[in-house]
């Protein structure tokens, strides 16, 4: 072989073999298994804004946050109707997207917290405000609540006996 053949190393044989596999696939890309065109559909995606049902449920799954990226992508990719999709053809409609995500994150973890504080409320409310005391500091306070008790009452002794019921 001459100096300036292609195919001189089996490194130049493995790129030969990975460009025209790869370029055979993208000729090939619309060919079944017979040789046959196979025609292009397009599938409408799942979640959509095409009615007002389907742009509720399309909403609340970005407001779960799953899969709302690729919801945003094809929101972006979109070019109008009966056309095609164009790779970012309204970027600003990510900003959109962005904005929702970040409010409903902020009202999800507004209803996480005040489910968390009615939660702690109604167990102290329920358990006389010792909720997350320990046996032994119950048991403190009740003594100290009987002692508190026994010296307020301390004073019906040194009531004059003209005061005392018959």
């Amino acid at each position: 072989m001459h100096e300036e053949a292609y195919l001189r190393s089996p490194s130049d044989v493995l790129d030969f073999v990975i460009v025209t596999s790869a370029l055979f696939s993208l000729v090939m890309k619309d060919v079944d298994a017979r040789g046959e065109l196979v025609p292009r559909l397009w599938i409408m995606p799942l979640f959509n804004f095409d009615s007002v049902p389907r742009a509720i449920s399309t909403l609340m799954v970005v407001t779960m946050m799953d899969g709302w990226e690729t919801i945003m992508f094809q929101a972006m990719d979109r070019a109008g109707e009966d056309k095609q999709p164009v790779k970012n053809n309204q970027s600003w409609s990510a900003a959109y997207f962005l904005l929702f995500v970040f409010f409903s994150g902020m009202v999800w973890f507004n209803i996480f917290v005040g489910v968390v504080v009615n939660t702690y409320t109604t167990m102290q409310a329920s358990d006389d405000g010792m909720t997350l005391v320990t046996k032994g500091q119950k048991q403190l306070e009740m003594s100290l609540k009987m002692q508190t008790w026994k010296s307020s009452m301390e004073w019906l002794n040194d009531v004059p006996e003209s005061m005392t019921p018959p």
